[in-house]
């Protein structure tokens, strides 16, 4: 199981999109993530390096990347789990 990082979003229509965490990015501020939308990312979680996903090899991996770009709390952000098979 890989586990990735999802982000939502309430458009002014009132639909949800869903965005997944692509890359970290250093700023002078800090960390931050760049999101994707999760319709375009090419996922794919046997070979981690082929998907354009962050993606982690357990939960506390996810949560400490959450914690060191400050996300930590963040409502709208989650960790899932994904099926590698």
């Amino acid at each position: 199981m890989r586990f990735i990082l999802l982000k939502t979003e309430c458009n002014s229509d009132g639909t949800i999109s869903f965005f997944g965490a692509n890359q970290s990015i250093r700023r002078a501020s800090g960390n931050s993530i760049n999101w994707i939308d999760l319709k375009e990312a090419k996922t794919n979680t046997i070979e981690p390096d082929l998907c354009d996903l962050l993606s982690f090899d357990d939960a506390d991996s996810a949560a400490d990347f959450l914690n060191e770009a400050e996300m930590v709390g963040v409502e709208n952000i989650v960790v899932i789990g994904v099926d590698a098979e």
